[in-house]
């Protein structure tokens, strides 16, 4: 069907800037418009764009009390209720004691497997065997209705019995809910005031998230499931607090106002790349690599893919020059492999290829050798636990000698 781009040239109220919208739409039915009616619809449809985020709600926190307060928990003083979008396989009400010396934190996790209206009428029955993996029989599918609707979702919309999907990441059928008690020691008069409650709610869902991290760690590890990974955030429905008789419904939302479109120049890119079987750069790719699994608190392999983007993007630099330079591939090859530490390579190879050595941007350099030299080399080659700071802090660092690099050239 043949496409149509109409062009609009707008200003924008606010700032008064010149901007250039575009409407994909099919050409015949552009063409049986009338004029009048295109522009009229079009008035009203910009009346719906906006080029900022108008909107973003990330957490509301409602409170509550109970009249007859339930009785004292027998670990800690502090309850939290956590959705997990795994099912992990461990007996409803399992408790496991997690202790995680190097952050001074202890807590009790409670286990529990949560069928969904997906998967109504399964089996509550919860036994397990000494050595082996168990399962449920008599497992029953109704598949989607045909053709897909893809109103409901995407993903497809069957329900089961005693089923579960494969390496589910998304908790369809089943996820986990989990108790983590804690001991804490706030004051009711710090519970009282909304910013000081603010401050509690995010230092008590930072203590829960590392210990759901860490048993999920373990719980992967025992397993081998590998698609059970460490959560960036965490859905957690409830805190309370006994000793105060005061609770939270902590309610993540991390909801804004939907993008519309991207741009007509990311888009016309794609296009471009996509027609003539560009690939994306690798260490590009690699840094995207670093900040998601940053964002899922995954450090050490942030890090690791971190500096391998910048050793990738170093090498493939190195190359491109020496080949402009006239050198022939297998002297490049020789030489990069005679001299492969990335510290010589951007002090002194960098200098015969371009005349410039990281060298001179001395701050820079010295920064990325501590790096380097008490980060890196402590968690690639000792299995060091690297925290959140300094893996954002080595992130930054790698990115800052490429953007240096690049701007050299």
């Amino acid at each position: 069907m043949e496409k149509a781009i109409v062009k609009i040239d707008a200003v924008l109220p606010e700032t008064a800037e010149k901007v250039s919208f575009y409407l994909l739409t099919d050409a015949h039915i552009l063409k049986s418009y009338p004029e009048e009616k295109v522009r009229a619809d079009i008035k009203k449809m910009l009346k719906e764009v906006k080029t900022e985020l108008p909107m973003a709600i990330t957490q509301l926190i409602p409170q509550y009390g109970f009249v007859d307060q339930p009785e004292k928990i027998d670990y800690g003083n502090t309850i939290v209720e956590v959705n997990i979008p795994y099912c992990l396989h461990l007996p409803n009400g399992t408790e496991l004691d997690v202790s995680t010396p190097e952050k001074n934190l202890q807590a009790r996790v409670i286990c529990g497997k949560i069928w969904t209206t997906q998967a109504a009428g399964s089996s509550p029955v919860d036994i397990y065997a000494e050595d082996r993996t168990l399962y449920f029989n008599n497992g029953d599918v109704i598949t989607p209705k045909l053709p897909v609707e893809s109103t409901l979702g995407w993903q497809l919309q069957f329900t089961g019995k005693n089923v579960e999907k494969i390496k589910d990441g998304n908790g369809y059928l089943r996820f986990t809910k989990l108790q983590v008690l804690l001991k804490t020691e706030y004051g009711k008069e710090q519970l009282e005031d909304k910013e000081h409650l603010d401050k509690i709610s995010s230092e008590i869902r930072e203590k829960v998230v590392e210990v759901v991290n860490y048993f999920l760690d373990v719980y992967r590890y025992i397993t081998k499931e590998e698609f059970v990974e460490r959560l960036g955030s965490i859905d957690i429905t409830n805190i309370y607090l006994y000793e105060h008789n005061f609770g939270v419904y902590p309610i993540t939302m991390n909801i804004q106002s939907a993008v519309m479109n991207r741009s007509r120049q990311e888009k016309d890119r794609m296009k471009e790349m996509l027609a003539n079987g560009e690939k994306p750069p690798l260490y590009e790719l690699l840094f995207l690599n670093a900040q998601s699994s940053f964002s899922k608190r995954m450090f050490t392999l942030s890090l690791v893919s971190s500096f391998q983007a910048l050793e990738i993007f170093l090498e493939n630099f190195l190359i491109q020059k020496y080949t402009e330079q006239g050198i022939a591939q297998l002297d490049i090859e020789a030489k990069l492999n005679r001299i492969w530490k990335t510290k010589e390579r951007l002090k002194d190879l960098l200098k015969e290829v371009t005349g410039h050595s990281l060298l001179e941007n001395k701050i820079l350099w010295d920064q990325w050798c501590t790096e380097y030299d008490q980060v890196r080399n402590e968690v690639i080659h000792r299995g060091k636990e690297i925290d959140q700071l300094e893996t954002e802090k080595t992130l930054k660092l790698n990115q800052d000698i490429i953007t240096w690099i690049k701007s050299i050239s």
